[in-house]
């Protein structure tokens, strides 16, 4: 597996889960996630980029009882949306500077030759030339054309890469037509899931980071990159000065308008082993996307968010995309930004939501059922042995 997040960090991925549901089925797996380079060295100070570099120097980790070892690369450089970055020679190329190298350790692992290649971006293209494999899938996780910096030569990777592997799986009903559009051999609708058990409320006790924050508490959990509606939030706080909003994720974006507000709360990264409590001892689940600025990105999205929000038995208040209005979910789906702050007031003042229908709706999309899935249609294929 060959995937953009390193293992063991704190934005847990569908690749992840789908790596724990690959070794549950019996399987060996080599994770191997996007490298670090000697640029990363100036902001080395972040927490993830210490434990990449970490896990980088101690070589292979081990999880899973020892079925999975992860590995971080290390790079003379990356692929990037950043000038000279994305151009085709970075793309193709950039494996070839690692150290030790990448192909070699896979080698030195055991996984010279494996059963199943699975990629989640494009910039793993090159693993298909490294080593054999009986069967490759690509799961496109994004419509990639909606991030700033995607190139044409970019573009032209992702289709090579889309018409090479055998099967293209993809998490949002409103993303076949993009996928069909590369022309893949296979194609399968493979949506994100969710580890209900993990989240189901268990009377953990309170986390510390709740310590001094009073409920009612909006949560939010995940990245707090660009399509994150910050000025949305910054709104309902102000308005509903007695609701703690808690906003747990690394923040890849300015936030001056909310940290000047007193009940805005930003801890930061918070480790998945934590997340299950940290949604316990909140009211309700946040997700303020900025569809209205985003359109192309946020609108095949299916936020794994959602999922734990109601598997943790949280009610939800969500601005609107297609994608989310399609899967009738019970969150409140919100057209307007007023809607969103009336939302966020009534779940908060109200007594909680019964907790068994909001499960009921996330446990149709436990990571199980949805892995079946795929495991069905690799033996359709005659390659899952």
């Amino acid at each position: 597996m060959a995937c953009l997040h390193y293992w063991g960090s704190a934005l847990q991925v569908g690749s992840h889960a789908l790596a724990r549901q690959f070794v549950a089925a019996g399987r060996e797996v080599a994770y191997f996630s996007a490298p670090v380079t000697p640029l990363h060295l100036l902001k080395a100070g972040r927490d993830n980029l210490r434990e990449r570099f970490a896990i980088w120097r101690r070589g292979p980790i081990s999880d899973c009882d020892g079925q999975l070892k992860a590995c971080v690369p290390l790079a003379l450089f990356a692929p990037d949306n950043r000038p000279l970055l994305g151009t085709r020679f970075v793309l193709g190329r950039w494996n070839a500077f690692t150290f030790p190298n990448v192909a070699s350790v896979a080698q030195r692992l055991g996984f010279g030759a494996v059963e199943t290649l699975y990629l989640d971006n494009f910039y793993h293209s090159f693993w298909l030339d490294q080593i054999r494999a009986r069967q490759s899938v690509y799961r496109m996780t994004d419509r990639n054309d909606g991030f700033p910096g995607y190139t044409a030569a970019m573009r032209s990777v992702e289709e090579r890469l889309v018409q090479r592997v055998d099967l293209v799986v993809y998490p949002a009903r409103s993303m076949e037509e993009y996928v069909a559009g590369m022309r893949p051999r296979r194609m399968l609708f493979l949506p994100n899931g969710i580890d209900s058990a993990r989240f189901a409320p268990a009377r953990r006790p309170e986390p510390a980071l709740y310590r001094g924050i009073p409920t009612p508490r909006a949560v939010y959990l995940g990245a707090i990159d660009r399509w994150f509606d910050a000025e949305l939030v910054a709104r309902a706080a102000r308005a509903l000065p007695e609701i703690s909003f808690v906003l747990a994720g690394p923040a890849q974006r300015r936030l001056d308008s909310l940290r000047e507000l007193a009940n805005v709360h930003l801890p930061g990264p918070v480790a998945p082993a934590d997340t299950p409590a940290l949604l316990e001892h909140a009211q309700l689940g946040l997700i303020p996307f900025d569809a209205a600025r985003y359109p192309t990105l946020i609108s095949p999205l299916r936020p794994l968010k959602l999922f734990e929000y109601l598997a943790a038995g949280l009610p939800v208040a969500a601005t609107a995309w297609d994608e989310l209005r399609a899967l009738r979910s019970p969150a409140l789906v919100c057209e307007s930004a007023d809607e969103f702050v009336q939302a966020v007031a009534t779940l908060a003042r109200a007594p909680k939501a019964a907790a068994a229908p909001l499960q009921a709706f996330a446990r149709q999309f436990d990571w199980a059922v949805v892995f079946s899935s795929l495991k069905r249609e690799l033996e359709r294929g005659g390659e899952w042995v």
